[in-house]
């Protein structure tokens, strides 16, 4: 059994900084000395299910093609969350990036197609080849 705070420093004839430590072995064991575990989405607007649901708006959009408007995102995630003031964009590029989304953009050029060609060709149509 564990002695009481104020029997411990004098049973192990010590001073009074042993009883911090005493305290919290009284109050928790070994546990309360050991670092609690820190982290999460501590500041979220919306849980990640909602997020998903709101996505899934503008995925049948983006699925057929058509382009993504970062304000007409920005607008239905104020509405969503149900603030007056205006959302910072890098919030809503947070969320995208949170569930997978990224900007897609053709290659100008083939990765495999060779130099040769590519020179050739920008000479017949009349532009510069280096890039």
């Amino acid at each position: 059994m564990l002695a009481s705070v104020k029997e411990r420093p004098g049973s192990v004839g010590a001073s009074r900084t042993v009883r911090v430590p005493a305290v919290l072995d009284a109050r928790g064991g070994l546990e309360a000395l050991r670092p609690k575990p820190c982290g999460g989405r501590k500041r979220e607007n919306r849980t990640i299910a909602q997020e998903k649901a709101l996505l899934a708006r503008f995925a049948k959009a983006a699925g057929a093609g058509e382009m993504l408007n970062i304000h007409d995102l920005e607008q239905a995630y104020e509405q969503a969350i149900g603030h007056g003031t205006s959302t910072s964009t890098s919030t809503v590029y947070a969320l995208l990036a949170r569930h997978g989304w990224r900007k897609l953009m053709p290659r100008p050029f083939h990765p495999r197609q060779e130099t040769w060609f590519r020179a050739a060709r920008c000479r017949a149509f009349g532009y510069d080849p280096v890039r």
